[in-house]
């Protein structure tokens, strides 16, 4: 299965709500919202995704998870 249809069945399975979209040529992306933050996942065509998180509070982080070849 693919990078972006395991993200999206992880957000289906936990009745999350999201959108998908295409801004570079290299990435899908992926807005899901829940209470009080926003994260923001990028997967990119070589299989690698980037979660960014955005609380309500102002604090936000970022990390990057490669998956093995």
């Amino acid at each position: 299965m693919s990078k972006v249809f395991e993200v999206l069945k992880r957000l289906d399975d936990a009745k999350v709500h999201y959108f998908i979209g295409r801004y570079r040529p290299d990435t899908i992306d992926i807005t899901a919202t829940v209470v009080g933050e926003r994260v923001e996942i990028s997967v990119f065509d070589d299989d690698h995704v980037e979660v960014s998180r955005f609380s309500a509070t102002r604090t936000f982080w970022t990390k990057t998870f490669w998956t093995k070849s």
